[in-house]
C-alpha cells in the first residue's frame, strides 16, 4: 500500500523488502552494486512512473482477490517493520491477516514477469 512521506524519508539509507532481490543479485533489473550506490546516494533515487503508480493503485484490488482466493481476511498494514538486529533492514508490508498472523507483500508485475513465476513459491 502507499507509504507516507515520513516512511519514505525514514527509508533513505536502508534496505527495504523491494530492494532485497537486488541486494541478493536476484533482480534482473538491478544489481547489488547498483542498490548499494543508490543507498549511498551515488545513483539517483527510484523515480515513480505511470506503471508504478498504476501498480500501486491496483494493490487494494489485488489484496481483495488474495483474500477471496485464499479465504484470508488481510487488511492494509501501514506499519514499518524494522529488523530487530539490523535496523537498516526494513519492510513496508502491504497487508496483514491478524487472525492467521500472515503478512502480505503485493507485487503487481504483469505478464512480462511470467517467466520468473515459480510453481513452488508460497
Amino acid at each position: 500500500m502507499t507509504i507516507t512521506a515520513e516512511q519514505k524519508e525514514f527509508k533513505k539509507g536502508k534496505i527495504g523488502a523491494s530492494q532485497s532481490a537486488s541486494c541478493l543479485n536476484r533482480n534482473r533489473f538491478g544489481s547489488a552494486a547498483q542498490e548499494f550506490n543508490r543507498i549511498k546516494g551515488v545513483m539517483p533515487a527510484f523515480v515513480d512512473t505511470t506503471a508504478t503508480r498504476v501498480g500501486e493503485a491496483m494493490e487494494p484490488t489485488i489484496l481483495n482477490e488474495y483474500n477471496v482466493t485464499n479465504g484470508y481476511n488481510a487488511e492494509p498494514y501501514p506499519e514499518t517493520l524494522i529488523h530487530p538486529e539490523e535496523p537498516r533492514i526494513i519492510a513496508h508490508c502491504d497487508g496483514k491477516d491478524h487472525k492467521c498472523n500472515v503478512l502480505v507483500e503485493i507485487k503487481n508485475v504483469g505478464r512480462r514477469m511470467k517467466e520468473d513465476w515459480k510453481e513452488d513459491a508460497p
